[in-house]
């Protein structure tokens, strides 16, 4: 009898089975941020926001005092324009108060974007209330052109320990190897970038407080030779499973790429039924 351990799966949006590990994506506050795109021509940032409910929704970046409204009718999607300069975090190995922090007076679910001509990106984002404090993260990141890793604070004090897999080359300020820790005020930001392959790094939360992770890689050729940015929110520890469903892609015809990051030793997995 096999034992298939907890993996983190990423470049695909993929579905628990497990009913007691679902989680929904719709909330009343959420924080997130953008990383580093290419910034080719037609560069912005944007959040698609959807609801099932007339909802108001307040974005704001405190740290850059940035606000925008949002109206949502009912079964309905609307675009939010971020400001690029003030919402998409383009500086490593610095804090910077690019956290992004959205407010809604009913639950909505939103899907961030950072387009730009041929290198784009999207990811759901979740809302707080399904972060876990104190929470464990396991990055997953393509073959590196720049690597990334973005953290967004909460709450003030928020302690970090980051202990990344490989050289963090694009750090000047904080060591390029070795376990560090960094302390993140509300709405904070920092990301780190590498030309190393940065999967498997361990972002751990010392305090109790909620942390919010993406990670990525600016513009990665991988797995076509074009490159095009990556950019996926982290998924904590606490809320993945051992089971998933993968549903196709319109018009791939040339099969998927799937990428498993383990978070234990000796994982064995199964896909549709075979080793």
């Amino acid at each position: 009898m096999y034992t298939l351990k907890k993996c983190l799966f990423i470049f695909l949006l993929l579905f628990p089975l497990i009913s007691s590990a679902q989680k929904t994506n719709s909330g009343t506050e959420f924080w997130m941020g953008f990383m580093k795109n290419l910034g080719t021509s037609g560069h912005t940032i944007r959040l698609y926001v959807s609801s099932a409910y007339n909802s108001k929704v307040l974005i704001q970046i405190p740290g850059q005092s940035y606000y925008d409204t949002l109206y949502v009718p009912k079964d309905s999607v609307r675009v939010s324009f971020v400001n690029t300069a003030k919402g998409e975090m383009n500086e490593y190995d610095s804090v910077i108060g690019r956290g992004i922090h959205i407010l809604s007076d009913y639950p909505i679910s939103i899907s961030a974007m950072n387009l730009s001509a041929a290198t784009t990106d999207a990811s759901i984002v979740l809302p707080l209330a399904n972060i876990p404090y104190g929470a464990t993260y396991v990055s997953g990141n393509p073959n590196p052109s720049t690597n990334q890793i973005l953290l967004v604070a909460s709450s003030d004090s928020t302690l970090v320990n980051i202990d990344c897999v490989n050289n963090i080359s694009f750090n000047s300020k904080r060591p390029k190897t070795g376990p560090y820790n960094i302390r993140l005020n509300k709405g904070q930001a920092y990301m780190i970038g590498s030309g190393s392959n940065l999967s498997g790094s361990v972002i751990k939360v010392l305090t109790n407080s909620k942390l919010i992770v993406f990670s990525g890689d600016q513009c990665s050729n991988f797995p076509c030779g074009a490159c095009d940015h990556q950019y996926e929110q982290v998924m904590p520890n606490d809320v993945l499973d051992t089971a998933y469903c993968i549903p196709p892609h319109f018009g791939h015809t040339l099969g998927y790429t799937l990428k498993f990051v383990p978070l234990d030793t000796a994982t064995t997995l199964k896909i549709n039924g075979r080793t």
